[in-house]
């Protein structure tokens, strides 16, 4: 390669970051300096491609970086989403458990009302119980001896007949 720069100028290679070459001159250091200049371009190329391979990386990178982002975005929409549509049944349902909780203590309020109306019965029926019980048992004794002077009252009557009829007998002849 004798000349200039022959490549277009749109056009970037190792060639047109290094200065023109000087004339040629015939030195002993010089086949030494070319094969330095030609393992600097060899090494510049390798340091451009490397550097088109990270920038490929680095798209590449970026764009799967964008993609997860979007996809954690999307999973964090739906998860507000499931976490409001679980708050908003969690509140129904302590809504519902407190309307609930409310109508047992009513009830409760009711049943144990009941129950001290009742027990306030059971007692008065007690007294009245204790009292119809006694009346009970002197209705008793006193049905008990009247059986008792019934049975005496008969046993008096039975004989008086009995009297009354020997008399009868004594008075009328038998027709025998």
């Amino acid at each position: 390669s004798t000349g200039g720069n022959a490549a277009s100028p749109s056009s970037t290679s190792a060639h047109d970051l290094l200065p023109p070459p000087p004339p040629k001159r015939s030195c002993s250091t010089c086949p030494i300096l070319r094969d330095e200049v030609s393992a600097l371009k060899s090494d510049l190329e390798r340091e451009r491609e490397m550097r088109q391979i990270d920038t490929k990386r680095l798209t590449q990178t970026e764009s799967r970086l964008r993609r997860q982002l979007s996809l954690t975005a999307e999973e964090a929409d739906e998860a507000r989403s499931v976490l409001e549509e679980v708050r908003t049944r969690s509140e129904r349902d302590v809504k519902k458990a407190r309307e609930a909780r409310r109508d047992a203590l009513r009830r409760l309020a009711a049943a144990e009302a009941r129950v001290v109306e009742l027990e306030s019965n059971v007692d008065d029926d007690s007294d009245e119980t204790r009292l119809l019980r006694a009346d009970n048992e002197r209705l008793r004794n006193a049905l008990a001896a009247v059986e008792e002077e019934a049975g005496g009252l008969r046993v008096e009557l039975e004989a008086k007949i009995e009297e009354a009829a020997a008399a009868v007998d004594n008075i009328v002849p038998k027709k025998e």
